[in-house]
């Protein structure tokens, strides 16, 4: 018997994109990691479908680092989802 072990990736969204994803705190269950930040967004732009508009302009971190689209998370890692900033 095969048992399939899937990983969780856990993303925190700030700003609008708390109030679009309906909480500050959400968990993506995923086949394996590492796991490409890009591959997350569009996960989580499937799963809610009003934070794909958000996404062009939004900056992503782990931990107190902004990293590329093409980091890869690890098994731990939380990745922040940081909205741009207006003001006057």
């Amino acid at each position: 018997m095969t048992s399939v072990v899937t990983q969780r990736v856990h993303v925190q969204c700030y700003g609008v994109l708390e109030q679009v994803c309906g909480g500050l705190d959400r968990e993506l269950e995923v086949p394996e990691l590492p796991l490409r930040v890009d591959a997350v967004l569009e996960r989580l732009a499937t799963e809610v479908p009003a934070l794909r508009q958000y996404l062009p302009r939004t900056a992503c971190a782990v931990g107190d680092t902004i990293v590329a689209r093409s980091h890869r998370l690890s098994a731990g890692e939380t990745l922040v989802l940081i909205p741009p900033v207006s003001g006057g």
